[in-house]
């Protein structure tokens, strides 16, 4: 593997390479204090450490790629593979690349653009997420733009998630969620909690449970169990 640090003009950005051909890759970030003077590590294990961090790159390359952001402004680009990337706080930048990636940008307001690929919008957590792939928005945990993600998965709130024309998976998991396919054929689970499914024009199928109180219109195929 290697990694090199570019000059920057109004910050120190870092651009690191992944050229390992493993499996799979873990690059965690942190923020240093500001007392800490450029380049000195905080010692954290498997970790890099930058002042005035601002941009990442992963690997080209088709291995699987874990990517941890800092808690400030963060640009991180995926490139090759199925990643799982995470923003955490800070308004983040974050771009999938190709591959089917698994994207969450966690707190304030967020730029997720999956690009090539079927890629994933996660929003864990308790707050509820009201997102929208039609209109490339999700608002609770920050207000984010959404571009090029195809699935969403919501938090253990009550969340509404709406998909877009095209076929869409959408997982509502804990919480009374409402889930609203709109076109295409589209995949809709609804998880713990009593949950309203709608799977919009084309052919759908939905997950559900009938003993959780779940409810599926305009579904094709349903899947309820007791």
């Amino acid at each position: 593997g290697a990694y090199g640090q570019l000059p920057g003009r109004d910050f120190n950005p870092l651009d690191l390479l992944l050229l390992l051909r493993t499996v799979q890759i873990r690059i965690s970030f942190r923020v240093k204090r500001p007392d800490q003077a450029p380049g000195v590590s905080n010692q954290k294990r498997n970790a890099v450490t930058q002042s005035g961090f601002g941009f990442l790159t992963g690997s080209a390359q088709h291995q699987r790629c874990s990517i941890v952001g800092t808690n400030g402004a963060d640009v991180i680009h995926a490139l090759g593979g199925n990643d799982f990337v995470r923003g955490r706080g800070g308004d983040d930048v974050i771009c999938g690349g190709d591959g089917n990636d698994l994207i969450a940008g966690n707190e304030d307001n967020d730029t997720i653009d999956g690009e090539g690929g079927r890629d994933r919008a996660l929003y864990g957590g308790s707050t509820p997420v009201n997102a929208n792939l039609a209109a490339g928005t999700a608002i609770g945990q920050g207000n984010d733009d959404l571009i090029a993600i195809e699935d969403l998965s919501g938090s253990s709130g009550a969340d509404t998630l709406r998909g877009n024309a095209g076929p869409n998976r959408l997982w509502g998991f804990g919480g009374e969620d409402t889930l609203i396919g709109l076109g295409g054929n589209d995949i809709l689970t609804g998880g713990p909690g009593p949950d309203a499914l709608n799977g919009g024009p084309g052919n759908d199928f939905c997950n559900g449970s009938v003993g959780l109180g779940d409810t599926a219109v305009n579904c094709e195929t349903t899947q309820f169990v007791p």
